[in-house]
């Protein structure tokens, strides 16, 4: 099979950013599962978790080159990044009934670097006890969910954690800034020599 010029293939733009995308579907499908700890499924948490911090790293460094290659051409996908915030308002997230973890209030484009560069990274559950009746309270179960991810990088206290929601990170590459890359990625396709 050949590849023609006007392929997207040929354009390291289009392939960052179809990686990123790549990559946020299988980070949606990891924090929207749920297992039960006491299930089969369970013996994979681990690895889930390892696949997790991987893929988090890959598209947070996809995501990066995107936005730098279209910046080339149209600043205001960098200020886009600058200034849209998964977690404006900060708050916090309730994992389960007796924790909870304070996600940051930091620019999309700043959490994507930290992740980069991160010296540490965490995956955190949202769990819920199940009572199954008349299970006695020595056999509840519960059940869990990756939906944040924690990390902290070389300029950041040593465990000092920052937190952010897996899925709205997502929604912030998907809503605000993956939109201005695809109109770059048109122009290209009429114009191979644009970008």
């Amino acid at each position: 099979m050949s590849l023609e010029l006007q392929d997207g293939r040929w354009s390291m733009l289009w392939r960052y950013n179809d990686k990123s995308l790549e990559i946020a579907t299988q980070l949606l499908a990891f924090s929207r599962m749920s297992v039960i700890d006491r299930g089969v499924f369970w013996h994979l948490k681990i690895r889930w978790n390892i696949q997790i911090e991987n893929l988090m790293h890959e598209f947070c460094y996809s995501v990066r080159k995107a936005i730098e290659l279209t910046a080339k051409v149209q600043p205001e996908v960098s200020e886009t990044a600058k200034n849209t915030f998964p977690h404006e308002n900060g708050g916090v997230a309730q994992t389960d009934i007796n924790e909870q973890v304070t996600l940051c209030r930091k620019s999309f484009l700043w959490i994507i670097n930290r992740i980069i560069h991160s010296r540490d990274t965490y995956v955190k559950d949202y769990s819920v006890d199940v009572y199954v009746s008349p299970t006695p309270p020595h056999q509840m179960t519960s059940t869990f969910s990756p939906r944040y991810f924690g990390f902290y990088s070389d300029l950041d206290e040593h465990n000092s954690f920052q937190f952010v929601s897996i899925e709205e990170l997502l929604q912030c590459f998907l809503g605000h800034i993956e939109p201005l890359i695809q109109v770059e990625l048109e122009k290209w396709r009429e114009n191979p020599l644009y970008l």
